[in-house]
């Protein structure tokens, strides 16, 4: 069986899907590790979350080793708050309220349910994801991404946009600001706005060592 010791980075792909049977693997590896890594149960908190909401919701990055779902993260994208409110911000223009920017008629998206099947995971898939991640986002022709995550994978997203010279900003969040199931995980806010930087596309410069 393969592992994160004997994994393939070389047969590895990152790519936008729309395949039900693999949104379906990826929908059980995103509730698997809620489950296990952050003690949260997408079944019983959003018992709607399945493939018909996925693909409603955002669009669906797909990580595959070979033919094998090994992870995935959502990408939820607004034309402007005057048009549609990301996950993350409820019915309030809760970004543009608390970081003070305009987003009315701007593009912007967020990134969530980032998730790596445990027996594949490693720094350098996740830094491949990440990077991966940030160049969809912009490629697609976004303005800001913003994440909400735990204080390590903070810092890890942080890391993986210096790398690629962009800069991520972080914020904290009052416990008012966090959905009340995610209030135990200290969630902090980044955001990257694409039109402050100014480097080319990134996905040339993924690591290629773990």
């Amino acid at each position: 069986m393969t592992n994160a010791h004997n994994f393939n980075y070389n047969n590895v792909s990152f790519s936008i899907s729309h395949n039900k049977c693999e949104l379906e693997q990826y929908a059980q590896i995103v509730q698997e590790s809620y489950r296990t890594d952050l003690n949260l149960d997408l079944d019983k908190n959003q018992r709607h979350w399945n493939v018909a909401s996925i693909q409603r919701q955002g669009l669906t990055m797909i990580i595959k080793q070979g033919e094998n779902v090994v992870g995935g993260a959502m990408i939820y994208t607004s034309q402007g708050s005057l048009q549609k409110l990301l996950p993350m911000e409820g019915d309030q223009p809760f970004l543009q309220n608390k970081l003070g920017i305009d987003l009315t008629s701007t593009p912007y998206a967020e990134v969530g349910r980032l998730a790596i099947d445990p027996q594949f995971r490693s720094l350098t898939l996740a830094n491949n994801a990440l990077i991966h991640l940030i160049d969809m986002v912009r490629n697609l022709g976004y303005h800001h991404l913003f994440v909400m995550a735990p204080p390590t994978n903070l810092r890890l997203y942080q890391r993986v946009c210096s790398s690629i010279g962009l800069q991520a900003r972080v914020n904290k969040l009052t416990e008012h600001e966090v959905a009340p199931s995610y209030r135990h995980l200290n969630l902090g806010l980044i955001s990257v706005h694409y039109t402050d930087n100014h480097s080319p596309s990134t996905t040339n410069q993924l690591h290629k060592a773990g």
